[in-house]
């Protein structure tokens, strides 16, 4: 609760100061009459910087924009690559196991991985 006082208290006081800048700012633009002239170019370079700061606004915005419709196109490749890899792994599975219960069909496949086994099991326990 103090915190927010504190945030009113600090705008209050920053709204004051920008007031009495615009005031002074004024105050020396158009001390007399004669100067009064002037408010239509004041008030034409206040439009043009308002405008160009518009845009520029407007051009961050739509980079931000094209940068998020960016992030979501490469989220929803990357959804569709992983769904694709997600099968992928699935049937690399099943071909697995077929492959694996194929081994004791064939004699001269089941001795080879026998053989293999225990080379493996062998070298691993030299290492």
């Amino acid at each position: 609760p103090s915190h927010t006082i504190m945030n009113g208290e600090s705008e209050q006081s920053e709204g004051r100061a920008l007031s009495d800048n615009a005031r002074i700012l004024i105050e020396k633009r158009f001390r007399d009459a004669s100067s009064l002239d002037e408010v239509s170019v004041f008030q034409q370079q206040y439009k043009r910087h308002l405008a160009l700061t518009e845009a520029q606004l407007t051009s961050l915005m739509q980079r931000d924009l094209d940068n998020v419709a960016k992030a979501m196109n490469t989220i929803g490749m990357s959804e569709s690559t992983m769904e694709k890899l997600r099968g992928d792994f699935s049937e690399m599975q099943e071909q697995l196991k077929m492959s694996k219960s194929q081994l004791g069909k064939y004699e001269h496949i089941k001795k080879i991985n026998v053989a293999n086994r225990n080379i493996q099991t062998t070298l691993s326990r030299i290492e």
